[in-house]
């Protein structure tokens, strides 16, 4: 804020306080009229109800005791009233008994100069009551009353009456009504203009003056004489707003030298970094670079300065880069601000070196610039690969290792723990998911009497070729495949019910029984055959299960596959 501007602030201030001042006392003296007024109007109407009333009760007296000549006196009474347009007095036949002027004593109503109201004559005849009307436009407050002698009938009252007709000028009271507000007016808008210059007076002197010394203070300061305190006496809210600032101004300038010495260290620290640091503007334009830059990639600050920041970007970085700051500064999309990516530098040389690129944004009075920090990740990338490497190594023997811990040396088959494991978790799962899960047992018929013809080299051929055929056999995902132990395998089938298991179960013996692999010693056939028990667990509750549950009906079920001939294939249901 300027002296211009305090300036201008108390000239507002003060044509503000005028122009409310003003409206003020318009506003208060209109209220005040209006309601002036309408008591006014409300005052003479009471006023002429009581006298209309007085008229009415002293001229039927009069009339009923033929005193009509008397009445002359009620006139006289009132015509003295200032404020008095015309008041008459007039019988049954329309002859006026009685007016303020009394050259019209004795004429019909009608003739006289004082026009009267023939409806509202009416009216009141008719209605016997009084009536009060004021007429703002000709500011005037005209009534009537009717006036009948004691001696008329009731009935004839309503109809044979005379009337008093009474008017009074408006405007006198109006305007007395006014020199009173006026008077009024005058005196409160004198003691709000006094109250007003008393007031811009005291803050000229407690607020305005004060200011304008402040703002002066804060403008030497500001120009950089940051010596300049602000000199106030006394003890008040202004003086210490002043010690405020002044306080603000020693922390700012305790700030300022924090601030030249953070620039000076901050300086060093790029100055003897060991990472390539250069900024650049909006434009792409290399603004500053620091030593390491010609360290790593062989530039110094005469090959970059006030070059474009692709000199050291080779293809893609070099063609995307205009493309990259466009976006950015039409969407807001960042690909590299604020994280860290690997990217690849071109040394003056040529030669292209691996970099971990870190990139800020800044605003430097307005201007946008981004700071650039490259590290050379040469060493990082060849260690990475050669940890790649090994970690591949790892890896292809941990997985061999698995793989033999999982499986049967003889058949290739799972062996029987890895069968165990997945077990368990094809029961937790088909609980789980209410799905049904199927287990096949199988049984080489006859192997004993096989090995003891055969020699056991030829047994184990004939359980490998029976390996093989079961994983051509059980090729799904969810099916496993499993030597149990001697000439027994299993066979997990995860989702399948009791007739796809059974179905599977006679394909795989149909698929042995066409192998015609020999058997000279069965007492079965002539050939190797299988026996196959099934068992399907049908989910119906979340009730837990083990897989004794499931592996002993399966070995019951091959139990009486055996018993009842062998070569064939039994299978049960159970459910939970």
């Amino acid at each position: 804020m300027t002296l211009s501007h305090i300036k201008s602030i108390r000239g507002l201030v003060s044509v503000v306080t005028i122009v409310m001042m003003v409206s003020t006392i318009s506003i208060s003296f209109i209220a005040s009229r209006t309601a002036a007024l309408k008591h006014t109007d409300n005052n003479l109407k009471n006023r002429i109800r009581d006298k209309l009333n007085f008229i009415q009760g002293t001229a039927e007296q009069y009339i009923d005791l033929g005193m009509s000549q008397q009445l002359g006196k009620i006139i006289s009474s009132i015509a003295s009233e200032p404020d008095l347009d015309f008041i008459l007095i007039i019988d049954k036949n329309g002859k006026i008994l009685a007016s303020n002027h009394i050259t019209e004593v004795n004429q019909l109503w009608k003739d006289s100069k004082n026009k009267l109201d023939q409806n509202k004559i009416n009216t009141v005849k008719r209605n016997i009551k009084t009536l009060i009307e004021i007429n703002k436009q000709n500011k005037y407050i005209e009534s009537y009353i009717n006036i009948c002698g004691k001696t008329d009938e009731r009935l004839l009252r309503q109809r044979n009456c005379g009337f008093a007709a009474y008017r009074i000028n408006l405007a006198y009271h109006y305007n007395n009504t006014d020199r009173v507000l006026i008077n009024k007016t005058i005196f409160f808008a004198t003691g709000i203009i006094v109250t007003v210059i008393t007031i811009l007076l005291l803050m000229e002197l407690v607020i305005n003056k004060p200011a304008i010394r402040i703002v002066t203070a804060l403008q030497s300061f500001n120009t950089g004489n940051h010596k300049t305190r602000i000199q106030l006496k006394g003890e008040n809210e202004i003086t210490e707003i002043s010690s405020s600032i002044n306080e603000v101004l020693d922390e700012v300038v305790k700030n300022e030298e924090a601030l030249i010495d953070r620039e000076e260290r901050l300086r060093a620290v790029i100055e003897t970094s060991l990472d390539a640091i250069l900024t650049i503007n909006k434009k792409g334009i290399i603004q500053s670079i620091n030593p390491a830059v010609e360290k790593h990639l062989g530039y110094s600050a005469i090959d970059l300065l006030d070059k474009n920041i692709k000199t050291i970007m080779p293809n893609p970085y070099h063609d995307q880069h205009d493309q990259y700051i466009s976006t950015y500064f039409k969407t807001g999309k960042k690909n590299v601000i604020g994280s860290q990516r690997e990217v690849v530098a071109l040394t003056k040389a040529g030669n292209e070196v691996p970099v971990e690129l870190s990139v800020t944004k800044m605003n430097i009075n307005g201007e946008i610039f981004f700071t650039g920090v490259l590290r050379d990740i040469s060493e990082r990338i060849q260690l990475r690969d050669a940890m790649k490497k090994i970690n591949e190594t790892l890896f292809t023997s941990n997985l061999s290792l698995k793989n033999k811990n999982r499986t049967d040396s003889l058949t290739g088959l799972a062996n029987r723990g890895y069968f165990d494991e997945i077990m368990s978790t094809e029961i937790r799962r088909a609980v789980r998911e209410q799905l049904p899960l199927s287990l096949i047992m199988i049984d080489v018929d006859h192997f004993k009497l096989y090995n003891d013809f055969y020699g056991h080299q030829q047994g184990d051929e004939c359980l490998i070729k029976i390996s093989n055929a079961m994983k051509n056999c059980f090729l799904r995902s969810g099916e496993l495949a499993a030597r149990y132990g001697g000439e027994e395998f299993c066979v997990i089938l995860s989702g399948i019910d009791s007739e796809q298991a059974r179905g599977q179960a006679e394909k795989l013996n149909k698929l042995i029984w066409d192998m015609n692999l020999p058997h000279a010693e069965s007492k079965t056939t002539d050939r190797v055959t299988i026996s196959v028990g099934v068992s399907t667990l049908q989910v119906s509750s979340t009730s837990e299960i083990s897989a004794k549950e499931i592996i002993e009906p399966a070995d019951k079920a091959l139990y009486k596959a055996k018993t009842s001939g062998r070569n064939k294939v039994c299978s049960t249901t159970i459910t939970n």
